[in-house]
């Protein structure tokens, strides 16, 4: 691992990568490192120290590891337009080699923040692989393995729905965290269950759309990750919900019949 100087990209700096990523976004060519230290192109970023350059096996291991050299402020980090795509293009083995080790650049907004309508409408923000990654670690912590088992290059169907629906509060919601790592997470295999990223029975877009009808009855915002999987469709979710969970509804099943 080499430490090296945070920078950020300036104006000129951003204009030549995302030429690059226009470029090489169907055919890839090397990454053009030499890009990160140029001082026409670059700066040195505030308030930043070092940061170690490695590979990573999956996204959480890159996102703990870039929220460790962001800091407490990492909030205000992860929305530097100039920031992102130099960690993008930094940690360019894990961001744009895919788990084949292939070569593969993605869209733009993959590497490069929305600059046009800003972050806050979170339009295309979601989708930078090393600001999505340390968003998720940050706000759940280790809970925010769920959503980060892929590869770094991918992103999983979990962790595009909940940011998806950050302007209805579920994207900060900690209960749905809670309850989506109850619901999905196998301990065993280290990544999420089979047939959790589904839109069938059980799946994450599923579950999605039933918190969103929850939200206007109950303030999911208050309770807790096992409260909110009480009040999920049973015979939906049980291959999902952990065994505690299923006899608390049945308890509460029996003593609503009494």
């Amino acid at each position: 691992m080499t430490d090296v100087q945070i920078r950020r990209f300036n104006l000129k700096g951003l204009e030549a990568f995302s030429h690059w990523l226009d470029e090489n976004r169907t055919q890839p060519g090397e990454p053009p490192i030499a890009l990160l230290d140029d001082p026409n192109l670059t700066e040195v970023a505030p308030n930043l120290g070092s940061i170690g350059i490695k590979t990573f096996t999956n996204k959480y291991e890159m996102g703990k590891h870039v929220l460790v050299a962001l800091g407490s402020n990492w909030e205000a980090h992860i929305n530097d337009a100039g920031l992102m795509p130099w960690l993008s293009l930094a940690f360019h083995t894990s961001t744009m080699l895919n788990s084949k080790g292939q070569l593969f650049i993605g869209t733009a907004s993959r590497h490069v923040l929305a600059l046009d309508i800003g972050w806050k409408n979170y339009s295309h923000c979601r989708r930078h692989l090393v600001r999505s990654a340390v968003f998720f670690i940050g706000h759940y912590g280790e809970k925010g393995r769920v959503f980060l088992a892929k590869h770094p290059c991918e992103a999983s169907k979990l962790e595009e729905q909940v940011p998806a629906r950050i302007k209805k509060g579920l994207a900060y919601c900690h209960s749905l965290a809670e309850a989506i790592y109850q619901l999905y997470w196998d301990e065993g295999r280290e990544t999420y269950r089979r047939g959790s990223r589904g839109e069938g029975r059980g799946g994450i877009v599923r579950l999605i759309k039933i918190l969103e009808q929850l939200d206007v009855t109950f303030d999911i915002q208050t309770i807790t990750g096992e409260q909110l999987i009480a009040l999920l469709p049973k015979l939906e979710f049980e291959h999902f919900m952990p065994k505690e969970s299923v006899k608390t509804q049945k308890r509460a099943e029996l003593t609503a019949a009494a």
